[in-house]
């Protein structure tokens, strides 16, 4: 399933088949709660994932070979972060609750973010229980979680 993931190229066909993953997992509890149950049994899995006092991110699959991975990310009920983009790009579904995202552009060619923190988003986006999306690494955007 991971390994399908890391030979696509194109943003669109990662975006169409990362979702249908997310989405197909989403339908099974069970799994995601065995899956949960695995990261405490996986030195592998404990090590990739982060506690924050503002957020947790628990990585319940991964895989080595392809820097691929499926993680949980569970946040305060008041979160608010900073301007920032990834270094990669990912897809995410809502299994709880809702956030809003805040987009202000895209990461300019020497990384420098600094002009965009002065200005207001240019798009922004409630993402409730079930929606899915996918997010290319360059988009500087913030995420405001309720």
């Amino acid at each position: 399933m991971l390994d399908e993931l890391s030979k696509i190229l194109d943003f669109r066909e990662f975006a169409s088949r990362s979702q249908s993953i997310l989405i197909s997992l989403a339908k099974n509890k069970e799994l995601i709660l065995h899956q949960l149950d695995e990261v405490l049994l996986n030195p592998i899995l404990i090590e990739k994932s982060e506690c924050y006092d503002f957020l947790d991110k628990i990585v319940i699959c991964c895989d080595e070979r392809t820097g691929t991975s499926i993680r949980i990310s569970q946040f305060n009920e008041r979160y608010a972060n900073r301007l920032h983009c990834h270094r990669w790009d990912y897809s995410a579904i809502v299994l709880h609750g809702q956030y809003v995202q805040h987009f202000y552009g895209i990461e300019p060619s020497d990384g420098d973010i600094t002009p965009l923190r002065s200005g207001v988003p240019v798009f922004t986006a409630t993402f409730k229980k079930g929606s899915c999306y996918s997010l290319h690494n360059s988009v500087v955007h913030s995420v405001e979680a309720k």
